[in-house]
């Protein structure tokens, strides 16, 4: 009997020391997994592979953004503001996308560039705190490219006074023209447009002489058809201030009607039939963005306009009072409540929260909380003045080009954010004006179909510009 009580007692040691041995193995797979989840949120420093923790308290000063308006990056990736991060140990960098207008520097435990070091169990502070400039200048260079229609692309080297035709792949094509142009800085620019042209069903062939398709067989009494008509859009590039273009992306069967880049790597176009498109690497490669979030009677409109004043955040619009927002770099949309139904053609945005939209029938509207209300501003030009698009060069001081009535050019200024708007008449040569940019507070161009004018005492007078009697523009850009 002594025997058998000392086996019983021997199993029971067994069993208890596997069920520990379980539960061991088991807390340290968990442990394990969990800290790879901590680090795969922020991604590798300089060194280490244990954790600490980081907490990065966002500071704005002046302007108009709000802390949310900043997204907070370690190592890269995206995080919270206001709340400890797991980061490996080592040394780790503290970053954010930046948003116009605004200086960034770091303090407390990271250095002014923004690195801080940490090591097993450290739990650290760091303050990024981004102070708004009221400077004017957008823009130091004296570079502004213009383009428009039968593939013209030209450029200034003195605000507009005179142009130049710059050669490139549609020059002279009558059926080619440019909707926008965006130049991230001096080297690097894009322009995109549409072509229509005309296409025979199989067994035709085109006959401009008579603009139908013509059955091959002569031997056949077929009639005659008409042609079916076709537009693709198309991406140009340079990367020597305009010397040279190539021909970098064709979106079939879709116009495409406007460029913006911010920088030489990151760019947005966007067209017809509600197609954004964007690229991450200088277009290389072009991803169509995501449309889902519209309804189907909203898919066929155009998209006129693009702006973002961020990597992450950036607003499109168009027909029919389309405004759209993404926060995740163009990747999908989200439609807000514009309060028009009235066509948009242009977005201009100051921050990623203080946005100008402008469009037909004298349509201004401004938002300050990143499109969750937009306001309407009042316009001193009568009711049907179609207004073509707007600029700002600080929080306050901006422009906006479009038609006095549908008749005669003009141009409006502000100088307190858009609460008034003062009219500054443009001379009766310029008809209708498509586009208007400053590089500051004095020296400006405007340009639409006969010419450009330009101004150097901020829009008191305008002058005729270097291609007055041969450019129909539809878009400008300084080169930054």
């Amino acid at each position: 009997m002594k025997k058998i009580h000392i086996r019983i007692i021997s199993i029971l040691g067994l069993i208890i020391i596997l069920v520990a041995s379980v539960f061991i193995l088991k807390n340290n797979k968990d442990l394990t997994i969990s800290a790879s989840r901590q680090l795969a949120q922020v991604g590798t420093s300089t060194s280490g592979t244990s954790t600490a923790l980081l907490t990065i308290k966002k500071i704005v000063s002046g302007g108009t953004a709000l802390p949310s308006s900043f997204q907070i990056l370690i190592n890269g990736s995206p995080v919270a503001q206001n709340t400890p991060i797991s980061v490996p140990t080592g040394t780790s960098n503290v970053s954010e996308v930046s948003v116009p207008g605004y200086t960034a520097t770091y303090g407390v435990d990271c250095n002014s560039l923004g690195n801080v070091t940490l090591a097993l169990g450290d739990s650290k502070l760091c303050s990024v705190t981004n102070t708004y400039s009221t400077s004017t200048s957008t823009s130091t260079s004296t570079k502004v490219f213009a383009v428009g229609y039968n593939g013209d692309i030209r450029v200034s080297s003195n605000d507009g006074q005179t142009m130049t035709v710059q050669n490139n792949p549609w020059s002279g094509n009558a059926s080619f023209t440019y909707k926008g142009v965006s130049f991230p800085n001096t080297q690097n620019g894009w322009v995109v447009g549409k072509r229509g042209y005309n296409s025979c069903p199989s067994g035709y062939t085109y006959n401009p002489s008579t603009i139908l398709c013509d059955w091959s067989s002569s031997s056949s009494t077929v009639s005659s058809i008409p042609p079916i008509a076709n537009i693709d859009g198309h991406v140009v590039k340079t990367n020597n201030a305009g010397t040279s273009w190539v021909n970098q992306f064709t979106a079939t069967n879709y116009g495409l009607n406007a460029v913006y880049f911010t920088n030489s790597f990151r760019g947005w176009v966007v067209g017809q039939k509600t197609h954004l498109y964007r690229t991450t690497n200088g277009g290389v490669s072009w991803n169509l963005g995501s449309t889902t979030s519209f309804s189907p009677t909203v898919i066929p409109l155009e998209f006129t306009s693009v702006h973002f004043p961020s990597s992450f955040f950036g607003y499109v619009v168009g027909q029919k009072g389309i405004i759209a927002k993404s926060t995740n770099g163009g990747s999908s949309l989200i439609l807000q409540t514009s309060g028009t139904i009235q066509d948009l053609n242009d977005v201009y945005c100051r921050s990623t929260s203080v946005c100008y939209v402008v469009g037909e029938n004298n349509t201004i509207l401004r938002t300050t909380n990143g499109g969750t209300n937009w306001f309407t501003q009042t316009s001193p030009l009568p009711a049907n003045s179609p207004l073509k698009a707007v600029h700002f060069i600080n929080s306050t001081t901006g422009w906006i080009t479009g038609l006095k009535g549908g008749i005669g050019a003009a141009v409006l200024k502000t100088t307190n954010g858009g609460i008034t708007w003062t009219i500054q008449a443009l001379p009766v040569t310029l008809v209708l004006p498509n586009d208007i940019q400053f590089r500051n507070a004095t020296n400006g161009i405007t340009a639409g179909l006969n010419g450009d004018m330009y101004t150097n005492l901020g829009g008191v007078p305008w002058i005729v510009g270097g291609a007055s009697t041969i450019g129909k523009f539809n878009s400008v850009d300084y080169a930054q």
